[in-house]
């Protein structure tokens, strides 16, 4: 039996979030396939909520691209979806 591709649901590339001169995330590249189960560690202040509001498209990335099944969403964070 061959097997199939895997699924790519989310990905990021390049991606950055600062607040002024804070650098909160910095050029984070991450794929997260079918099936697949990741986790976010790092110590207090590293980032890690803001790149889940960069992800959830609560917080605007200040550049870098956020893909969902392959389709661009980036310049979807922020706007309401019903």
């Amino acid at each position: 039996m061959a097997a199939m591709a895997a699924l790519t649901l989310l990905a990021t590339s390049a991606l950055n979030k600062h607040y002024g001169g804070l650098q909160a995330v910095r050029d984070v590249d991450f794929t997260l396939g079918q099936g697949e189960i990741r986790a976010i560690i790092g110590p207090n202040g590293a980032g890690k909520t803001t790149l889940v509001g960069n992800i959830s498209g609560r917080i605007k990335p200040s550049s870098g691209t956020i893909a969902f099944k392959g389709e661009d969403i980036t310049q979807e964070i922020g706007r309401a979806h019903v």
